[in-house]
């Protein structure tokens, strides 16, 4: 049995060898513009040439809030999961995990048109914020 276990050690070991010496280089060689800041954030339609418009400083603190209330409900939803997982039967428990997942639920759908309609509003209507890629 220890053998198995050394063998497939030595087996991902060897793969993981020949895949860092191999695709390293390969995907290494393109990173000519890599580190200019201020061409990667113009492709992703952020405005470099002056001091930040207030309605990009707006779109940024509004997304990422959503962003972070999306991860929040996300991580709400497995935790509900796991309560009705290690409930065991015992239908308290399991109300009260279905309760947590339907609310979460409900937030993330909130959040989740809440960001689209500020996208909406900043990119339509003030023409701000970055575009998002298609």
């Amino acid at each position: 049995m220890f053998t198995f276990f050394k063998n497939k050690i030595l087996f991902l070991l060897f793969v993981f060898l020949i895949s860092f010496f191999t695709f390293g280089p390969v995907s290494a060689k393109n990173l000519g513009n890599a580190f200019d800041l201020n061409n990667s954030a113009n492709k992703m339609g952020f405005n470099t040439s002056g001091g930040a418009q207030i309605e990009d400083v707006v779109g940024i603190v509004i997304s990422s809030i959503l962003g972070f209330l999306g991860v929040i409900f996300g991580i709400l939803i497995i935790y509900g999961g796991f309560l009705w997982m290690m409930a065991g039967g015992n239908d308290q428990e399991v109300d009260k995990a279905k309760k947590i997942i339907k609310n979460a639920a409900v937030g993330l759908v909130v959040v989740l048109l809440s960001y689209g309609l500020s996208w909406l509003v900043l990119n339509i209507f003030v023409s701000a914020g970055p575009d998002i890629p298609n």
